[in-house]
């Protein structure tokens, strides 16, 4: 992982935690309250589809298989097809630029 990814790694996965308010342990976690769920696969989306990490590189990071993150990808990109879901994607995308900026 280049350098400039993994500040960006950083900064999504701290931004989805703010946004969903769940905290970092969670998301790395293996636990399944649905509220955690939802927030790790909006940042495997985000992972996948702002920074360009590999579906092995974000298992990685996360813990997961990459079969888990193909999955968790597939269908947060179904759903962007809901306004709700669209907007709360793009809540956490400008905390990310904000963390970004800060970096």
């Amino acid at each position: 992982m280049r350098a400039a990814q993994l500040g960006e790694t950083n900064a999504v996965l701290r931004s989805v935690s703010k946004h969903f308010n769940v905290s970092l342990a969670a998301i790395y976690g293996h636990s399944r309250p649905h509220h955690v769920v939802v927030a790790r696969q909006a940042a495997m989306y985000l992972l996948r589809n702002d920074v360009g990490l590999s579906y092995k590189a974000i298992g990685f990071t996360l813990h997961r298989d990459h079969s888990t993150v193909v999955y968790a990808v597939q269908k947060v990109r179904g759903e962007i097809a809901d306004p709700n879901r669209r907007m709360e994607l793009m809540k956490i995308r400008l905390l990310v630029a904000s963390c970004l900026l800060v970096l």
